[in-house]
């Protein structure tokens, strides 16, 4: 019984002895590289004093103050749950803060996180602090893809690593498993700046923190990790493609669905094609589109009399045969054609091979050409012509468009991949034509056109072209061309679509109203304008600069004290330019060259970062690295006859180097805000705002605190030493 007294009274020893401030936790949790560790250790010195001044407290405060450090943690699990971590919101009491003379108050932080202000014993105001934003990189997580490598400490992320992180910060998307953002709500705006081609070799490079003296810097960017690009052991593909559009999930098929593609597999293509939603004449090309694509208009035939017409009249408006599809559901002649050339004098492409093949994929026509001007150039690694082919033959281009006119009715559907490379090297003119090039559209915009062969592997499931320097085989592309033809028919307007199964982010954060601008060149422009997206091309990179600076600037009334623009995507070229130039120029000086690039692009990266509001996200990504090596191997690689295990193992070793750039994290100022809500009996007092805490180490070292009269009900936001009612 003894021993059980004095441990009680020992126990109500200690909790009379017990202080508040003892179980205080920081208010943002304490980091090596933060900048705000002086003036944290500052603001803890000065409540360290308070509390030394401060009467013991009392066991009913001391109860008082575990009860509210219980609701804190409940509310920070709960907070937890919306993507907030413990010590973003103190947990614990903490000493009053004097006000300075004449204010009549005091400041101090409650068990729940807010900041008490009293201007008098009855007059009193809560206020709410909000720690900054900050970036915490999980490395094992990283790790445990099996990038591994020399650059596994800087971490190997994706594409899709990059963009999940910015719909995650912009509130559209799950949060990744590679990187922590702490009070992601305080981030304002995230900038992306892509520099095409820069990447670990000229980021590490012993004169790059002279060169790039900001993109180097780690209070600017923090967090410089390895990136790698999409591709395989000889492939490098887009980064960019990959970061710019979202996968978008596949509906379930339902079970009426499975039977129905059961049912047409049974059946042929150009039947299926027949039945198709839409109408075949609906996917030929409007004269707009042909003029668009280049292909040979009517006036080219008095510009060149060589040129012949088959007569074809004009074919219907898509939007016509959308209306009322079942009037043009009559059947129509379709041919699919392909043409192999050479080079002949003067640099021009001759046709040298013609193969036709009809509706039901037999070769109705399958011709050698003997060209009119002198071979320069067989191509036999695209064409397949050999001069042993063409030595016999004597049929000329005027007879193959003869026969061709008696083959091919006028009204009849020509099918081709990039058909007017055909047209022209036949010298004909015919209006109705189905383009596999344009019914499967790139990504990058009507530029860009995807291969035959890529389409074949995609959509039909095999390989076509792998003669290597044997060459291509017009009969294998004209049936290929008219299969992918046949199949985007019968399945639709939407197949073969890339938004089919990806959306641009622009088109996604615009969905989300989430205001967005594109910066670029115009092709990819062109490729991601939708709805309200704000597209601004540019012809060079001063452009881009300007432009991405006005786009900083901009303000919207909809979003009321932030950027116009949450999400501001900007890319550079100069760099890419540089490295191919040097590819195709050896006298060129890149020991001088070379750091007058990085060095201008470290300048506009600077002052976009300058023009950044405190806060924002800026994202530096180089995609890959150098890529006119791998280029030079891979082009060698598809002409050598004699290619070598070692020839392929360097080709490799380039492919994996090319796949290869940087991303670059940092957040502009990471400042405290803190939100200060009067009582009603507060009215017309006057209250120390702590601002930050540096403003706090300041009026704790006698200069000149943030005095705000505060009329009843007003909420007052405060940013680094800036108050804004």
């Amino acid at each position: 019984m003894e021993v059980g007294m004095a441990k009680k009274r020992k126990l109500e020893d200690s909790v009379a002895q017990e202080s508040p401030l003892k179980k205080a936790k920081p208010l943002v949790p304490a980091a090596a590289e933060s900048p705000a560790t002086a003036a944290t250790a500052a603001t803890a010195a000065t409540a360290a004093t308070a509390a030394t001044a401060a009467p013991m407290a009392s066991p009913a405060e001391i109860a008082e103050a575990r009860k509210a450090r219980r609701k804190a943690k409940k509310l920070a699990k709960k907070a937890r749950k919306s993507g907030v971590r413990h010590g973003d919101i103190s947990m614990a009491p903490m000493a009053p803060m004097p006000l300075p003379a004449g204010a009549g108050g005091a400041i101090s932080l409650t068990g729940d996180g807010l900041f008490s202000a009293s201007a008098s014993a009855s007059a009193a105001a809560a206020a709410s602090i909000l720690g900054p934003p900050e970036l915490e990189i999980r490395q094992t997580k990283l790790k445990r893809r099996g990038n591994g490598g020399s650059d596994n400490a800087l971490g190997l992320i994706k594409p899709f690593d990059v963009q999940a992180l910015i719909l995650w910060v912009l509130g559209q998307g799950a949060m990744p498993s590679w990187i922590f953002v702490r009070n992601k709500s305080r981030i304002p705006q995230v900038v992306v700046v892509m520099i095409n081609s820069l990447g670990p070799d000229a980021y590490l490079a012993p004169t790059a923190s002279t060169t790039m003296p900001l993109l180097t810097s780690t209070s600017a960017f923090p967090h410089a990790l390895v990136s790698r690009a999409p591709g395989s052991r000889k492939r490098v593909y887009s980064f960019l493609n990959e970061l710019l559009n979202i996968p978008v999930k596949a509906s379930k098929t339902t079970k009426a669905d499975k039977a129905a593609k059961k049912l047409n597999a049974r059946s042929s293509l150009l039947t299926r094609a027949l039945a198709g939603p839409l109408p075949l004449l609906y996917y030929c090309l409007t004269d707009e589109d042909r003029i668009a694509h280049e292909y040979p208009l009517d006036g080219a035939a008095a510009n060149d009399p060589e040129f012949r017409s088959t007569g074809s009249s004009r074919p219907p408006e898509p939007d016509a045969v959308a209306e009322t599809p079942d009037a043009y559901r009559s059947p129509v002649p379709i041919f699919a054609l392909d043409c192999e050339m050479v080079r002949t004098e003067g640099g021009e492409l001759e046709l040298a091979r013609i193969t036709v093949v009809n509706s039901t994929f037999d070769v109705v026509y399958d011709e050698l050409v003997k060209p009119t001007n002198r071979i320069v150039d067989y191509v036999t690694k695209y064409s397949g012509i050999t001069p042993a082919m063409l030595a016999p033959v004597t049929k000329r281009l005027v007879d193959v468009q003869n026969e061709l006119l008696a083959l091919v009715p006028s009204d009849a559907v020509l099918v081709g991949h990039s058909l007017e490379n055909d047209l022209r090297a036949l010298k004909l003119i015919h209006r109705r034509v189905i383009d596999t090039a344009v019914l499967f559209p790139d990504s990058r915009g009507p530029r860009h056109k995807r291969s035959l062969r890529s389409l074949v592997a995609k959509y039909l499931k095999r390989n076509i072209q792998t003669g290597g320097s044997a060459g291509h085989d017009s009969a294998e592309d004209a049936h290929a061309a008219l299969e992918l033809a046949l199949l985007k028919i019968s399945e639709g307007p939407d197949f073969g679509q890339y938004l089919a199964d990806s959306e641009s982010i622009f088109t996604h954060l615009d969905r989300c109203s989430a205001p967005s601008a594109l910066i670029d060149r115009v092709s990819l422009v062109n490729a991601h304008t939708a709805g309200s997206v704000d597209a601004l091309p540019c012809t060079n990179d001063d452009d881009v600069l300007a432009a991405t600076l006005k786009a900083i600037g901009k303000t919207s009334p909809s979003r009321a004290g932030k950027p116009g623009y949450a999400f501001i995507f900007t890319q550079f070229h100069d760099l890419e330019s540089h490295y191919r130039a040097a590819a195709g120029n050896p006298e060129l000086d890149v020991a001088t060259a070379r750091p007058r690039v990085l060095a201008s692009m470290d300048a506009a990266v600077a002052a976009i970062h300058d023009a950044l509001p405190p806060n924002a996200l800026m994202v530096v990504v180089g995609g890959h690295s150098d890529q006119n090596a791998f280029k030079a191997l891979y082009a060698a690689s598809r002409e050598a006859a004699d290619w070598t295990a070692d020839d392929e193992e360097a080709l490799c070793d380039a492919a994996s180097k090319a796949r290869k750039g940087m991303v670059l994290l940092g957040l502009k100022d990471p400042v405290f805000t803190m939100a200060l809500t009067t009582k009603a009996s507060c009215s017309g007092a006057t209250v120390l705002l702590a601002a930050s805490t540096a403003a706090a180490a300041a009026a704790a070292a006698g200069r000149s605190p943030v005095g705000i009269a505060c009329p009843a009900g007003t909420v007052l936001l405060a940013r680094a030493d800036e108050v804004t009612a």
